[in-house]
């Protein structure tokens, strides 16, 4: 999807060749996607405080990187029933 974003103003979704949705990826991706990303930065000192909170918070979140004081996580959002 990141690579849509940074090609596209407007998206349509087909499925089983029926237009499903439009709008922008953002947009889109916001309504649609499964997973949460969340960026923090900190001062290298403190990456390990923001770890545990994360790990508090939501138990699944997956590291994606952790680059001199920015970590990025994403997690997959509860599905409402």
């Amino acid at each position: 999807m990141e690579e849509v974003e940074a090609l596209c103003d407007r998206l349509g979704v087909f499925v089983n060749g029926n237009l499903q949705c439009i709008g922008n990826p953002k947009e889109l991706k916001a309504r649609y996607g499964g997973t949460s990303v969340l960026t923090m930065t900190t001062s290298s000192d403190r990456e390990k405080n923001v770890e545990n909170m994360v790990r508090q918070l939501s138990p699944n979140a997956n590291k994606i990187y952790r680059l001199s004081g920015t970590q990025k996580k994403r997690w997959s959002r509860p599905t409402k029933v």
